[in-house]
């Protein structure tokens, strides 16, 4: 089983059998995040990227991604590709990385705060998703609307939102319930997501988990 915790704003743990990946460690965190990867998809945003919190179990540095390009590390196979941000902001899309990596025989995606549909490039060089970690609070990246897009696009089997309001950017980003009325569910918020290849479901489904961060 692979689990996975949200650690608030856009920032994931994935912890398989042997190893740990963080997404996008958030400036908020208050302690420290033991992982053995960090990818970061946005390198000069420090709300994306506290590596100072993250260290290996034995308390050294971990392996750290911040760019394009693929990789292999510990068994687990990573691939960045570029992406950007929604254009409104500064009058042009920003530079971002977007991942998908395998681990324990699951295939994730983290869209960073991408802020338009994929190209078919991205889509071929994302490949068929079984978890997809995806923006849904527009501002920076897409909005529900958009991001509900994308879902058709990719058709994973698991949806984690995230980069919606907070109570520290209520005011920038739209609330995940604005997400949840898009796809026309209500769904509980759980505080660990667990799942293995066998498990996966038929369908398309999204899972809401507690900021843990």
């Amino acid at each position: 089983m692979v689990d996975i915790t949200f650690l608030g704003h856009s920032s994931f743990k994935v912890r398989g059998r042997g190893s740990q990946v963080v997404i996008d460690p958030p400036d908020s965190a208050t302690r420290s995040i033991e992982a053995d990867i960090v990818l970061l998809t946005n390198r000069g945003n420090q709300a994306h990227a506290n590596i100072a919190k993250v260290k290996k179990t034995d308390g050294s540095s971990p392996f750290i991604i911040q760019g394009p390009g693929e990789y292999e590390i510990g068994g687990v196979n990573i691939v960045g590709a570029i992406g950007e941000t929604a254009k409104e902001e500064n009058g042009g899309g920003q530079s971002i990385t977007i991942y998908q990596f395998l681990l324990d025989g699951l295939s994730f995606a983290h869209l960073g705060s991408i802020g338009e549909k994929l190209s078919q490039k991205q889509i071929e060089l994302l490949g068929n998703i079984d978890i997809l970690m995806l923006p849904v609070g527009g501002t920076y990246s897409v909005d529900p609307k958009g991001a509900v897009e994308i879902i058709a696009q990719l058709e994973p089997k698991i949806v984690l939102p995230m980069h919606y309001s907070t109570k520290d950017m209520e005011d920038k980003l739209l609330p995940l319930d604005a997400f949840l009325a898009q796809i026309g569910e209500k769904i509980q918020t759980e505080k660990k997501f667990s799942i293995a290849r066998d498990r996966l479901p038929d369908e398309t489904q999204v899972k809401v988990l507690e900021n843990l961060g």
